[in-house]
């Protein structure tokens, strides 16, 4: 660009210029909102493009009117002298009280956002240095509030000095609405697009007044199989099935949506093939906005053949479902009167069982303190006691078991030393003990041990613990009694050397009839009952119960958990 050959345009019909494009980008965009909204009203009209060039010739008008009021911020930038002259104008619309007009153009940069700073700084040095032409959208901070404004700036050279430009000159408009109107319709047009990606599974179908499809969208190809060449210009009957063509179901259909606002599509449809498919959808008038004149139908419509046939066949079963739920409702109530059948013959089992071994038990502790009694007599009859003492106490194990399985597992509350249940528990499981030679360790260091409980159930549910460690620890192994106050709780817990749990079983040793493996059945013995009956009556007294084991060889701990008392009770 040369000294002498200065550009001939004037900042005013610049800002026009770019005025007016942007108004018709706007408007188009509006209008094609509109008429993407109002899906397949009609084919553009041909007075649309009028009504375009009225919009932009008014809008022009409107600017001119703007430029000549000076509703703009006007300014012409002296480069050489780094001064820049504002109008009046230019002070309002950055928020500031009128002052001298005549301003260092940092004045302005400093108002403009600081998120844009750098952007109007190369701008500016553009127009000088190459371009001889400003032109930037940007935000400000107005002095006065504080708040952010958008602004559109405008400048050209009027003066050039050694290919520079010395002057621009030129204008700054106020367009946050139009910047929010441009956030609306982009927001508008994205949802527009997300509504057409996902129609591509939808038919949408343009009719006219006459029912001749006027518009085909893809989804409708993908689900019918005609193209839009082929379908448009033909009546949308040729969706219907034959016999819904004889039935007149089109005539009924575009009838119910004109009276009713809407009229379902739920049948079977017809493909150009001639394959059936189940629709699901509805048909809507579309009407003049103004007027409320008829000026079509759109249909829309998805293949919900799957969905129909599983309702169907959903339908069909709807009866072998409610048979199959009675028959399971009778099964459930044979059963649990067959579980009632067999805790009440465990009961009644265990009583007849039990009566009988009393006596016995009575008569052979009579015949130990029988005097001058031969030693091989005498061990006999201990063999004999030890013995009916498991069985009565199998016995008493399945009262508990039919008890906790019918909810009559009941606790009589009274004041219980731990400490003392503990010992006493150890006393019953001594003579066990120290057959094996397992050497018992007792480290009971809990500070608060006295509770409200049962006292027979808790040295119950200890000595089934202790019992269980001198059962599976082998001779010679190490068996931890500890207590300690954790969280408002005494803890007990019960470790042993023995052969431990593997951990697949450590989820299913508390239920009643389990034990780790049907091995340890064999070799062991026992009925799988005492850890069931610890846990509920550890559960009893609000408390709970749990196990832990590093795997088979490596020994057990079980761990008690009791609440205790409130302070002061």
């Amino acid at each position: 660009m040369s000294e002498s050959e200065p550009p001939k345009l004037s900042a005013e019909s610049d800002t026009l210029r770019a005025l007016q494009v942007e108004l018709a980008r706007l408007q188009a965009e509006n209008l094609r909102q509109r008429t993407e909204l109002e899906i397949l009203r009609h084919e553009t009209a041909p007075e649309t493009q009028g009504r375009v060039e009225e919009a932009l010739r008014i809008g022009e008008e409107r600017f001119r009117v703007a430029l000549q009021a000076a509703e703009m911020g006007a300014w012409d930038y002296d480069v050489a002298a780094n001064e820049v002259i504002w109008n009046e104008q230019h002070f309002r619309l950055l928020g500031l009280p009128v002052g001298n007009l005549r301003r260092d153009p940092e004045d302005f940069l400093q108002a403009v956002h600081p998120g844009d700073q750098a952007r109007i700084r190369e701008e500016l040095r553009r127009a000088v240095e190459e371009t001889g032409a400003y032109r930037a959208d940007f935000r400000i901070l107005r002095a006065d509030t504080g708040k952010m404004r958008w602004m559109s700036g405008f400048g050209q050279a009027i003066e050039y000095a050694h290919g520079r430009a010395r002057r621009l000159t030129g204008v700054m408009i106020d367009v946050t609405e139009r910047e929010q109107a441009a956030a609306r319709i982009a927001a508008a047009e994205e949802s527009l697009r997300l509504l057409v990606d996902s129609a591509l599974e939808h038919a949408i179908i343009s009719l006219g007044t006459d029912r001749k499809i006027s518009r085909w969208n893809p989804g409708a190809q993908a689900i019918f199989g005609y193209t839009a060449q082929e379908a448009q210009g033909q009546s949308a009957d040729i969706i219907f099935t034959p016999e819904d063509q004889a039935a007149k179901i089109p005539d009924q259909e575009m009838q119910g949506a004109m009276e009713k606002g809407r009229a379902s599509d739920n049948r079977w449809m017809q493909r150009k093939d001639g394959s059936r498919f189940w629709a699901n959808g509805a048909m809507l008038p579309m009407r003049d906005p103004g007027t409320g004149a008829l000026l079509g139908f759109v249909k829309i419509l998805r293949d919900e053949t799957e969905m129909h046939e599983a309702r169907e066949a959903l339908e069909d079963g709807r009866e072998q479902l409610m048979k199959a739920l009675r028959e399971n409702e009778l099964a459930r109530a044979e059963v649990e009167a067959a579980s009632a059948a067999k805790d009440q013959f465990l009961a009644m089992l265990s009583h007849e069982l039990r009566t009988p071994l009393t006596p016995v038990l009575m008569g052979t502790h009579f015949l130990e303190r029988i005097p001058h009694l031969p030693d091989s007599a005498r061990e006999t009859i201990k063999m004999m006691r030890r013995n009916l003492r498991i069985e009565v106490q199998f016995i008493d194990d399945l009262l508990d078991v039919t008890r906790i399985g019918s909810g009559k597992f009941e606790i009589v509350r009274e004041p219980v030393d731990l400490h003392e249940t503990i010992r006493r528990a150890v006393e019953v499981t001594e003579n066990e003990i120290r057959t094996k030679e397992i050497q018992l360790s007792i480290s009971l260091e809990a500070r608060q041990h006295l509770l409200a409980g049962d006292p027979a159930r808790l040295q119950q549910a200890v000595w089934n613990l202790l019992k269980n460690a001198a059962k599976f620890t082998p001779a010679r192994g190490r068996i931890r009694v500890h207590s300690w106050n954790e969280n408002d709780t005494l803890r007990i817990s019960i470790a042993d050397t023995g052969m431990g749990i593997e951990a697949e079983a450590l989820d299913k040793i508390f239920n009643a009839f389990t034990q780790a493996g049907d091995d340890i059945t064999r070799k062991f013995g026992g009925l799988g009952l005492g850890l069931a009956i610890t846990k509920a009556a550890v559960e009893a007294h609000g408390g709970s119960i749990q196990a832990s084991s590093e795997g088979s060889g490596k020994g057990a701990t079980f761990t008690i958990m009791l609440p205790l008392p409130p302070a002061g009770k």
